[in-house]
This record gives structure tokens, sequence and C-alpha cells, in this order.
């Protein structure tokens, strides 16, 4: 589990939403400090073939897991 501004987030709920995604092969999130020191989600993504890491992918990743769960949740 992380803490998240104060709430618990599970990592497997977050790789179960990335995982709907079309993009994403497989994925595993972590906690990871911000630069404030306070601990967020981060994911690290393999995607399918015929999509290419880049930053728009990154943004439509976020906003796919924003979109299915609460706003603190999604991997920065």
């Amino acid at each position: 589990m992380i803490k998240v501004e104060g709430l618990w987030v599970s990592p497997l709920e977050i790789e179960g939403i990335l995982l709907q995604h079309p993009a994403v092969m497989e994925c595993a999130v972590i906690g990871a400090p911000d630069s404030s020191n306070l601990e967020k989600t981060l994911a690290f993504v393999v995607t399918r073939e015929g999509y290419e890491p880049s930053p728009e992918l990154e943004g439509e990743l976020q906003e796919f897991v924003r979109s299915k769960t609460a706003h603190y949740k999604y991997p920065r």
C-alpha cells in the first residue's frame, strides 16, 4: 500500500486500470517522493507493439487512470 495525500492507495488497483488501456502490455506501480518529498504513485509501463512511449502517451495514461478512480491516485 502507498500513502498518498494521507490516504491509502493500492498499487494493484492502479495497475489493473492501466492494463485496461490498449497501449499497456505490462506495468508496475510504486510509491515515490515528489519534489516536496510527499509520496505519489509512479508507474512503469511496457507498451504494446505499435505504441511508442511519448509525453502524449504519458498524459493519456494519466488521464485514463484519473477518469476511472479518485484524482489523487493517478500516477505522476
